[in-house]
């Protein structure tokens, strides 16, 4: 099983409803203005305590004018399992986040599957937003 492929199938499916929902002109994610947002696939984020880079899937960018640095950064990581998402994925993905920014981003992980037990308390109380994708589109947790 090519895990590498089948991560990266969920990453661009998510990148291309977000990239059609911004062509379209509605709000990314329910609350973004489009105009005001750049989705990135496989973004690189600096790290201060690694001095160099963390890679995420995809991510949306948000300025308050064109041109200035992101006032916002959300952060999606998919997870395209075939059995249910462990708790590990939410801790190692928080743990990513707070590395690049702890005021200016938001974290959601992106799952084709169900979560674990105790995975969704996990990440509620980190405050990481849950979204369900499949070919019918997102449902926001």
């Amino acid at each position: 099983m090519d895990t590498v492929r089948i991560g990266n199938a969920l990453e661009k499916a998510i990148f291309d409803f977000l990239i059609e929902q911004q062509n379209r002109g509605q709000l990314l994610l329910d609350t973004q203005s489009p105009k005001l947002c750049t989705v990135c696939w496989k973004p690189k984020y600096y790290c201060k305590e690694r001095e160099n880079e963390v890679e995420f899937d995809v991510s949306i960018e948000v300025r308050r004018k064109p041109g200035l640095d992101p006032q916002e950064i959300i952060v999606l990581e998919c997870k395209n399992y075939s059995g249910n998402v462990p708790e590990t994925a939410i801790t190692d993905f928080s743990d990513k986040l707070t590395r690049i920014g702890r005021h200016n981003t938001k974290g959601f992980i992106v799952v084709s599957s169900a979560l674990q037990r105790g995975t969704e308390k996990l990440a509620r109380s980190r405050k990481i937003g849950i979204v369900k994708f499949d070919e019918n589109g997102c449902i926001w947790f």
